[in-house]
Formats: C-alpha cells, structure tokens, sequence
C-alpha cells in the first residue's frame, strides 16, 4: 500500500517537474537573467556572473530531487533557510529564484509540495484518514486552519468535502 501511495505520488510530482522543465528548457529563463543579476555567483564586487541557464535549470532540478527524496516539507518548520541550505545556496538567492523564476513565494511553493502530497495520500485510501487535524500533522502542518486554508486554494474544496467526494466514487 505504501509503495502505491509513494508511487502514485512520485507519478503527479514526475509530471509537474516536467512542466516546470518545459519551461526551463524553452529558454525561458533567458529574459530573467537580467531581472536576476543580483544573484552573483559568488560575492565578490569583482565577479560579474549571475546564475546561468544552465545553474537555474541545475537549481531547479535539485529542488525538485530534494522534494521527491527527501520530503523535508513535510516538516512543519522546515524554513527557507533550510531549503537554501539542503541546496546549498543563499537564501536570498532562493527566495528571488522562487520568486522570479517559480512565480510564487516560498510558502506557496510548499503547501504546493504538502497538498500534493495530502492528495496521494487521500487518493490511495480515503477512509484511513478521518480527522482534518492528523491529516494535516501528516502533511507538514502545525496549524489546521492553515491546511485547511491551503487544501481549499489548490483544490477548491475543503479537506472534508474532498474525502466525502472521493469516497462517494468509490
């Protein structure tokens, strides 16, 4: 059952990589050189280098890794000062490439990683999770109001409506 779940999950995470690689490698990062040459390379006044297509694409594909091994979201404090660490980057280099490249801020980034993650779960077996609260420790969430919150902007409905509609099909 685990490795169903593990699975399923790696499958919907494998396709949402691919479309932030199709980005990626459509040259599209190429008009946000410019709008990141803040992030040298490395400190010095005298390097003029920023983070390359090919570093950003490095970036993004060791974020994805790291998401998919490792799972650190679904710590509840797992910070953007971890992630920049665990990348080994700046974190005001990750925070402008979330920003600038992702689109999004940190924490949507995130709750996009945990509410996935929540969905395979409920997906592989909607009745061995009954309470909002466990679901939500589960998923990397100290806060149930958050998850709830976060649930409903990716999928419209609340976690409970989603469990009673998934089992409804079944």
């Amino acid at each position: 059952m685990l490795s169903e779940r593990t699975t399923s999950y790696k499958q919907h995470s494998l396709l949402q990589y691919s479309k932030f690689l199709n980005i990626a490698m459509d040259a599209q990062l190429i008009p946000y050189i410019k709008m990141l040459s803040f992030l040298k390379e490395r400190p010095s006044e005298d390097s003029g280098s920023v983070l390359s297509n090919i570093k950003l694409n490095d970036l993004l594909r060791h974020l994805h890794q790291l998401m998919e091994d490792r799972r650190p979201f679904l710590s509840s404090n797992y910070s953007l000062m971890n992630l920049a660490h665990d990348l080994g980057i700046e974190p005001y280099q990750l925070s402008a490439f979330i920003n600038k490249i992702l689109g999004q801020r940190y924490n949507d980034l995130i709750n996009y990683y945990r509410i996935t993650y929540c969905l395979n779960l409920l997906q592989s077996n909607p009745h061995a999770y009954t309470k909002v609260h466990e679901l939500a420790a589960l998923c990397g969430y100290s806060n149930r109001n958050t998850f709830i919150s976060a649930f409903k902007k990716h999928t419209k409905l609340t976690p409970s409506a989603y469990i009673k509609k998934l089992r409804k099909v079944e």
